[in-house]
């Protein structure tokens, strides 16, 4: 849901031009108590929280549907907030862009 999403959290700029870094709490949207649901799922680590998000990206699959998916599996599976999830998708799916041209088209949101 765009209307949900805040890409002007401060922060979100920063960490979509910035190298990424292993710890998870550099992500906006993590804090400790979503790093600590995320850890009991097996994510540690950025890398690990941009592979969860790639996996849920199938064939045919639009970027509405692709974001949707992952706030879904993190306030599902993970029980991270909502309005954290909304956050923590935002930077990891500009970031991702930022990497792979075309992935995260706001057109399709």
């Amino acid at each position: 849901d765009p209307d949900y999403t805040e890409p002007w959290v401060p922060g979100i700029n920063e960490f979509v031009t910035a190298d990424v870094v292993e710890d998870i709490t550099t992500v906006p949207g993590v804090e400790s108590k979503s790093a600590a649901a995320l850890a009991a799922h097996g994510v540690c680590t950025t890398y690990q929280l941009f592979g969860k998000f790639l996996l849920l990206r199938g064939g045919g699959t639009t970027t509405g549907q692709h974001c949707d998916a992952f706030v879904a599996w993190l306030t599902r599976t993970v029980g991270v907030s909502g309005k954290h999830a909304h956050t923590v998708t935002c930077a990891v799916a500009m970031k991702c862009h930022a990497w792979m041209d075309g992935l995260y088209n706001e057109a399709e949101l």
